[in-house]
């Protein structure tokens, strides 16, 4: 069962916890979990990854002198990616570099959950602000729930974000199963809002501390397996017990996507009743 996730922190929070979970119901699965593959020109800036032919496979000469890889990162923004090659692209940025470094072959896997950050992608472009004076020299976006609003340098760049990033989310939220070469596999794809940071830090603005802040609740919660259970399903943000649809509909509505929601606890339901 593989798991694709943006960032180590979503590993460190959540591997061990969700592993243990599976095994209890389904020893027979190993559980894997997957950070996208990025290259990035020497300017640090994205560079398309040339993966659009049939099975999204690329050999590591291709990358060459000239690229830095990176791991991580959110494949919805990316702007090579769109619902019409997304498939491929995951292809090629997550499960082929696991196939040439673990052997994790497309025939081998049951199934994949994708865990996204929302990122605020729902919300009225009038809700993307210029940054507040006292925010002026922040290098991202601000996220703040209790207005609904994202504050940045960059407006225009960031309505744009998200108009890409919905377009992406609702494609990929739609499948049931997504292609993997010439194989199909049961898909699944779940939300923090406004990102991870959010719902189990109470902050959607964690600077250079994330990998620390998600060492400590795996240490407080993810080595307890109930803990962990009982804080997804009893939190008043966990809104997947509407059902993994209704969820979904919810989190498009108005501002929520900048709000502290997760469906995660549907699946958590589903592993729990297994």
């Amino acid at each position: 069962m593989v798991f694709l996730v943006e960032g180590e922190s979503d590993r460190i929070a959540l591997e061990l916890p969700l592993s243990d979970l599976i095994d209890r119901g389904h020893p027979e699965y190993q559980v894997r979990f997957l950070l996208r593959e990025c290259r990035l020109s020497r300017q640090g800036e994205e560079v398309d990854d040339n993966d659009e032919g049939e099975d999204g496979d690329e050999s590591e000469e291709d990358y060459g002198d000239d690229y830095e890889i990176k791991y991580g990162g959110d494949i919805t923004t990316s702007t090579f990616v769109r619902p019409s090659n997304i498939e491929v692209k995951i292809t090629g940025r997550f499960i082929m570099p696991a196939v040439r470094k673990e052997g994790i072959y497309p025939k081998r896997i049951a199934k994949i959950i994708h865990i996204v950050d929302l990122d605020g992608a729902y919300i009225p472009d009038e809700n993307i602000l210029p940054y507040a004076p006292e925010r002026a020299n922040r290098d991202s976006p601000f996220y703040d729930a209790s207005r609904a609003v994202i504050e940045t340098a960059d407006v225009a760049g960031i309505i744009d974000r998200n108009e890409r990033k919905r377009r992406n989310l609702d494609y990929l939220q739609s499948l049931s199963e997504i292609k993997i070469r010439t194989k199909k596999i049961p898909y699944e794809i779940y939300f923090f809002s406004s990102n991870m940071d959010h719902f189990i830090h109470h902050d959607a603005n964690v600077g250079s501390g994330k990998k620390k802040l998600a060492d400590t609740f795996m240490r407080t919660l993810g080595l307890d397996t109930e803990a962990f259970t009982d804080f997804f399903l009893k939190d008043e943000g966990a809104v997947g017990h509407m059902g993994y649809e209704e969820s979904w509909a919810f989190a498009r509505e108005g501002t929520h996507s900048i709000g502290r929601f997760t469906n995660l606890d549907c699946l958590i339901r589903k592993l729990t009743e297994a």
